[in-house]
């Protein structure tokens, strides 16, 4: 890249990003924290692979669930500690700039951005739900468009906006999934529950251990916290308990869907369908089933947008305010004090994959490993900042001994083995997007550095 045009950038983003303008503080109480962070796990993809695994090794999934508990909870408590000492916008990029240096800050950044540009394959999903269930109704990419929009505009209206969405859509979808999951079990569905058909270890621990990827999917999400710290009330004390708080209560609320499926449903009609989980409901409680289905899919797609939509703009917007990429995306909008530009681009890009691209299954799943790497990062974060900043103060302390905390060490000790137990083809995928991310990242700092040295203008 010719180094004047991105000098250019650089200089325009000077004058694009004014660093006086600063988010609203405040806006995020504990319960809507929890919201946002719920909404952004509960999605479609996540119901689909819930439906999809189930049919696999059954009720086994709890199991791979709950080794993936452990390991989301350790992730955390490091996101915890470092959230509360950088409690910044767009913080992933923070963390690993202070431990690692600007590029690894950089390639972190644009790791956590495009995993959810990828999720446009949400929109595809509940898109093509609507149009099985609502035959004729809408073409299935209008459905996912409509949500894109929507949920745009709620987020540059105001980050309260947003927590007050999730609010909603939290009671909605938890209610909903847990009511009809339980009754099903109870026997007020429509197919019979027998408890003697659920599954658990029968076809022994290596399918259970292969399925931790997927299962450490059905969690993701609780991290947005993290890059909306400087919006949410009380940081230090509210970030730690939301996130663990999301983790927790995104189990309680699976199990009982889990359950459900596996003693009511066939496993070939789960692993077989595009969309297991209106089979599931479905076979629950026949049209009506599948109906609320439908309605439950558009409402977690929708709340994960308004998740996404929030965490990764905020990502963007702290790039393009620290000048390492074009400054526009560190525009606020006078009024509402959102980043609009960075909500719009990352909308744009989505609405173009959504309209353009079918989002293999590989590519979701390349996802989840890219999330197991962010995760990988943070816990390596927590190692290296105890030593090189021993005496910043650490108003949440994850634990462990100070020299090596042992969280962070088995964290990421489980978690690499998670990606190893991912399959090649998806490791080929991940592993590619990281080079090629790493690339830009060295290249972006090393343009940036420098015109930072030619215009006098100190680095962070």
């Amino acid at each position: 890249m010719d180094l004047s045009v991105w000098n250019m950038l650089v200089t325009y983003s000077t004058t694009m990003s004014d660093k006086k303008s600063e988010l609203r503080s405040g806006q995020l109480g504990f319960w809507t924290a929890v919201a946002v962070g719920f909404g952004m796990v509960t999605s479609s993809t996540t119901l689909y692979v819930a439906g999809n695994t189930v049919g696999q090794i059954g009720s086994g999934l709890i199991i791979s669930m709950l080794i993936a508990f452990v390991f989301m909870i350790l992730a955390a408590l490091g996101l915890s500690e470092l959230s509360t000492m950088y409690p910044v916008a767009g913080s992933f990029t923070t963390y690993a700039k202070n431990a690692f240096g600007s590029s690894a800050g950089v390639a972190i950044g644009l790791i956590y951005w495009l995993v959810f540009v990828a999720l446009a394959s949400e929109a595809n999903i509940v898109g093509h739900i609507l149009n099985y269930v609502f035959p004729g109704f809408l073409p299935w990419q209008v459905w996912g468009t409509l949500l894109v929009v929507l949920f745009v505009g709620v987020n540059i209206l105001g980050i309260n906006w947003v927590g007050k969405t999730a609010a909603v859509l939290l009671g909605l979808l938890a209610g909903v999934i847990v009511l009809l999951s339980l009754l099903q079990i109870g026997g007020f569905g429509a197919a019979q529950f027998d408890p003697s058909e659920l599954t658990w270890t029968q076809a022994g621990w290596s399918p259970i251990l292969s399925f931790v990827p997927f299962a450490v999917w059905l969690f993701v999400g609780w991290e947005v916290l993290g890059p909306l710290a400087e919006e949410v009330e009380d940081a230090e004390n509210t970030l730690p308990k939301a996130m663990i708080t999301v983790v927790v209560l995104v189990f309680l609320v699976r199990v009982p869907f889990i359950i459900a499926m596996d003693g009511s449903v066939g496993a070939d009609a789960l692993a077989q369908s595009p969309f297991p989980q209106v089979v599931a409901f479905e076979a629950f409680f026949g049209a009506t089933g599948m109906w609320i289905m439908a309605i439950i899919s558009f409402l977690a797609t929708g709340a994960t947008f308004n998740a996404v939509l929030a965490g990764t703009s905020r990502q963007l917007w702290n790039l393009g305010r620290e000048g390492y990429l074009p400054g526009v995306l560190g525009h606020l909008n006078p009024r509402f004090k959102t980043p609009d530009v960075a909500l719009a681009l990352t909308g744009a890009i989505v609405l173009v994959l959504l309209w353009a691209v079918t989002l293999p299954t590989v590519l979701i799943n390349a996802s989840a490993n890219l999330f197991i790497i962010v995760y990988i990062t943070v816990s390596a974060c927590v190692i290296v900042l105890r030593y090189k900043k021993p005496d910043q103060e650490r108003p949440f302390y994850a634990g462990g001994p100070e020299a090596l905390p042992a969280v962070s060490v088995v964290g990421i000790i489980g978690l690499t083995l998670a990606l190893l137990y991912s399959g090649n083809r998806v490791l080929v995928v991940t592993l590619a997007v990281v080079v090629v991310v790493l690339v830009i990242s060295y290249v972006t700092t090393r343009f940036s550095t420098r015109d930072r040295q030619n215009t006098g203008v100190e680095g962070e």
